[in-house]
Order: C-alpha cells, then sequence, then structure tokens
C-alpha cells in the first residue's frame, strides 16, 4: 500500500488528525456578519502541525463564496505582494488596475481607473480593499513561520490601519511560541497584542488509536499502545505511522523504537534543544535525571527557589516541551524527549 502517513514538513499528509474545536473557532469568528476577531495567531511547538492546520482554514475559505484568500511570505516585502496577488485573482482585475501598468512600486506611480494617481502600496491597498468591501468580499490573507523583521513590521502596521478603516479583512499566522511573543511584545501593535492564541497542543488519543486501527490494522490494545508512545504529538504520530506502515509491523519493536527516536532527534529534537538558552537547557537535563519528578527534587537539583522554578517551568511548558497537565509532578509533553536528554548529555 502506499505510505498514507508523511515525513516531509509543511506538506498536508494523506492521513492527519484535524481539530475540530480550534476549526470551528477561527471559522465562526471570521463567518460572523460582524467579526469579533479578525485575527488569530497559530502557534505550537515544531512539528504539531501548525501549517497543515492553516492550510486546512485556508483551503476552506477558498472553497466559500466571495472569499479569495492570499498567501504571503515573511521573507519579501509582504505589501507589494498582497496587492500583486489580489490584482492577479481571477475576475478581480478589471475593477483595479489599468492593463497597460507594470505592477511594480519602485518608483513607478499607478492609479485606479477614474481616480487620482496614487504613489504608495499602502495607499493602493487601501482603494483596492474598499473595492472589494463594496462588492461584498472578504480577503483572508495566511502567513506561515513569521517572524520579527522589517516586512512583517511593516506588514502589521498596515494591517492595523486596514482593520481601523473597517476593511473586510482577516488573518491567520503561525508561528513559534517565542517569535509570536516577540511580535505580539511590539508596543506600537496592539492589535497583535490583543489577537487570540491557538495553541496547537496534543491530538485526541482515541483519534490516533483509531487511526492506527483503522489503516495500519493493529489490534485495539496495540493501537491503544502506538497512540500513547506518541502522546498525542502531530509529528510523533506521522513518524510512527510511517514506520510502521514501511515495515507492516503490528507492534512496536525495539529497532522500530530506535528509528522513531532517531527520525524524531534528527528532524525536530536537535533543533528545539539548539534553540533554547543554556540555564533552560540545565532545567530540562534535570528534570530527566530526577527519579520523582516532583518540584522539589527539581529545585534542590538546581539549587532553584520556587519562583525560579515556576519561571522556567511556564516558559517551557509555552513552547509545548512541558506540559502542565499534572499537578505535583513535571512531565514532558513530547513523547521520548527524556531520552533525548539523556542520550544529548552522554555525549558532552
Amino acid at each position: 500500500m502506499k505510505n498514507p502517513f508523511s515525513l516531509t514538513f509543511g506538506k498536508e499528509p494523506s492521513l492527519y488528525i484535524k481539530r475540530p474545536v480550534s476549526f470551528s473557532e477561527i471559522t465562526d469568528s471570521f463567518e460572523s456578519e460582524e467579526p469579533p476577531k479578525q485575527c488569530y495567531l497559530i502557534t505550537g511547538v515544531r512539528g504539531s502541525g501548525k501549517t497543515v492546520f492553516l492550510s486546512e482554514v485556508a483551503d476552506y475559505f477558498k472553497n466559500q463564496e466571495n472569499w479569495i484568500v492570499v498567501d504571503l511570505n515573511p521573507e519579501r516585502d509582504m505589501l507589494e505582494s498582497l496587492a500583486a496577488k489580489i490584482y492577479d485573482e481571477a475576475g478581480l482585475r478589471r475593477w483595479f488596475i489599468k492593463p497597460d501598468f507594470s505592477f511594480s512600486f519602485h518608483g513607478l506611480t499607478l492609479s485606479l481607473h477614474g481616480e487620482t494617481p496614487v504613489s504608495d502600496v499602502e495607499s493602493l491597498l487601501g482603494r483596492m480593499l474598499s473595492k472589494l468591501q463594496a462588492k461584498g468580499i472578504r480577503v483572508l490573507i495566511t502567513v506561515d513561520e513569521a517572524t520579527t523583521n522589517r516586512y512583517t513590521k511593516v506588514f502589521a502596521h498596515s494591517f492595523q490601519s486596514f482593520l481601523r478603516s473597517g476593511f473586510p479583512v482577516f488573518l491567520l499566522m503561525t508561528g513559534l511560541y517565542q517569535n509570536i511573543q516577540i511580535l505580539q511584545d511590539e508596543k506600537t501593535l496592539t492589535f497583535l497584542y490583543r489577537a487570540p492564541k491557538v495553541f496547537l497542543g496534543s491530538l485526541n488519543l482515541r483519534a490516533i488509536a483509531d487511526s492506527f486501527e483503522k489503516t495500519i490494522g493493529l489490534c485495539k490494545e496495540a493501537a491503544a499502545d502506538a497512540a500513547k508512545l506518541t502522546r498525542g504529538y502531530a509529528f510523533a504520530y506521522q513518524v510512527l505511522g510511517y514506520l510502521m506502515v514501511e515495515r507492516s509491523a503490528k507492534e512496536i519493536t525495539d529497532g522500530l523504537l530506535s528509528d522513531f527516536d532517531l527520525l524524531l532527534a534528527e528532524n525536530v529534537y536537535e533543533k528545539v534543544f539548539s534553540e533554547l538558552s543554556a540555564e533552560s537547557r540545565r532545567f530540562l537535563f534535570a528534570i530527566a535525571e530526577a527519579e520523582a519528578k516532583h518540584p522539589k527534587e527539581i529545585e534542590s537539583a538546581l539549587s532553584f527557589s520556587h519562583g525560579k522554578y515556576s519561571v522556567y517551568r511556564k516558559r517551557l511548558i509555552d513552547r509545548g516541551i512541558l506540559s502542565g497537565d499534572t499537578r505535583g509532578e513535571i512531565l514532558f509533553a513530547l513523547p521520548r524527549f527524556e531520552q533525548f536528554l539523556l542520550s544529548q548529555k552522554s555525549f558532552r
């Protein structure tokens, strides 16, 4: 059989577990006659399925009447790209720029039919959005893996202006927690500070087990064990399913587990680990080596006050590395991350 699981980041796999609650929250808000929110920030650890979820929402709106969806690259001039992509949208061009104009903003003055010329892209976009608004068309802008650079900052300022003007524009941004946090901390971007975050945490374990039963043919007990091994982590679900299909495996063997660990480490964990501060790494090593995983044990091993312990614990929960579900015990949210840390320490 063709393997329905995928190890490729950013590509929508043939088989994945949906997130209906988060999906409905966004679509219901955007489709309201008077939308309560016009921007959502989608965050989560690497491999949590941010891009796949973004694509699912974008595909939904692409199929809705009177919606256009524009995807922007945060490493390019986002305002120019937005204007160009709206202009190129099938059926809309006739409303905007005369066909003999070249779509470049570097020193070129553009004009709309029967209107005074404009010489900057934000003004041009304002007029384009005004025409779309008059036609009852809404615009969804998607930005995958947003970072804090000059293009993103300029775009965010302009988007805030479009919101103040009452234009029907909507924004979905994905990003790692730390990158989204930096964006929200920009004091002048108040709409981003207030924008709700959709944190993509663990997938439903029952849904993962059902998927393994139906796709791989595991018995209920083996499917439940496999689902627990993933801890609901989206990329782990893909990795484990991929390996089991490739090997026609019906149970978790030592060899399969070894390859599972290797793929998680090479594709995600090494990068996640490299982005942490030295003190955060020390904190995680202490958890991995602790026997009881109790806060007092960690605080004692690190000579941390309870306040300092709480700061690091929250920071790593926010990043999706630690779980905040269990009181009185500190656990990893990522599957077999403890084993990854111990292997890392043995080579230091």
